[in-house]
């Protein structure tokens, strides 16, 4: 796979479903829902939106500080970094480079979530598209 290739590919093509819940839901519940499925973090929405993300490792760190049956605002990352469901995989690749993170919400142009993509959704992608040219 080429730079070229990855200017071209649509992030469409590595997302995975988003994983979401809403505001108004607790830590334990959100908990749960982490650990049981194979998702890196759970999204968070308000009327359609995506106001929050939660990862293992603040829902870790909340059990510490707040009782489980407090609301998920009170551990959820507000200030996250998001890309838009029209970039490239390319784009996806450098701003998680430049974000130092593994991980990013996709929302449309209203800014509902639509996936996720992963540091691993790309490599996969890579690895099989590298596995049917050789």
């Amino acid at each position: 796979m080429s730079t070229e290739d990855l200017d071209k590919m649509s992030i469409r093509n590595v997302m995975k479903p988003p994983v979401t819940n809403i505001k108004e839901s607790n830590i334990e519940v959100v908990y749960h829902q982490l650990f049981a499925t194979p998702s890196e973090m759970v999204e968070i929405i308000d009327d359609d939106k995506l106001v929050g993300i939660v990862t293992k490792t603040a829902i870790m760190k909340g059990l510490l500080k707040h009782d489980k049956t407090d609301k998920i605002e009170k551990v959820m990352y507000t200030n996250f970094t998001s890309i838009n469901d029209d970039s490239t995989v390319q784009d996806a690749i450098q701003l998680m480079n430049e974000k130092k993170v593994n991980k990013l919400p996709v929302i449309d142009d209203k800014g509902k979530i639509v996936g996720t993509v992963t540091r691993n959704n790309v490599l996969r992608k890579m690895r099989s598209f590298l596995s049917l040219r050789l």
